[in-house]
């Protein structure tokens, strides 16, 4: 097979264009799922049971100035859109997101009526490709602020 590479023609094997191609399709389709229990460094962050679809582990007791960091490769440079499963029986708060240290953006959680009635935001974050620590900073009002399961990061 020929193709055009760097303005010029070059001969290459069909099986190395459909392994570049399905490379390039599963980079710009990728996602990172964490748990939010598998933090790799916090301050203030307790974990509890639960209710939430599957059970297990959440964090919680999130109090402002809190913050809990993650160990995470990403598979590709560019935009990602950030979910995040969360609960409140307060006003909620917000969390800062940072990648080494560089703020990427400020989600906010409104109340959900209940520490376990779990509900599933969204923000969007521009991220760099390869392994990086990506840290929540906690903010809001006096008191607990909400409770955190997981978080997703998609490719868009």
């Amino acid at each position: 097979m020929v193709v055009l590479f760097n303005n010029k023609f070059v001969k290459v094997c069909s099986a190395c264009v459909l392994a570049l191609a399905t490379f390039v399709s599963a980079a710009a389709n990728a996602s990172v799922k964490v748990e939010a229990e598998d933090f790799t460094n916090q301050k203030g962050i307790k974990t509890e049971s639960s209710s939430d679809t599957g059970g297990g582990v959440n964090i919680g007791y999130i109090e402002n100035g809190d913050w809990v960091e993650y160990a995470i490769d990403v598979p590709a440079a560019g935009s990602y859109t950030l979910t995040a499963r969360v609960a409140s029986a307060t006003d909620g708060g917000r969390f800062v997101v940072l990648a080494n240290d560089s703020e990427k953006a400020t989600v906010k959680v409104k109340s959900t009526g209940n520490w376990q009635a779990w509900k599933t935001i969204e923000s969007t974050v521009m991220l760099d490709a390869g392994p990086q620590t990506l840290r929540f900073n906690f903010k809001g009002g006096s008191g607990y602020l909400f409770n955190m399961n997981w978080f997703e990061l998609i490719a868009q």
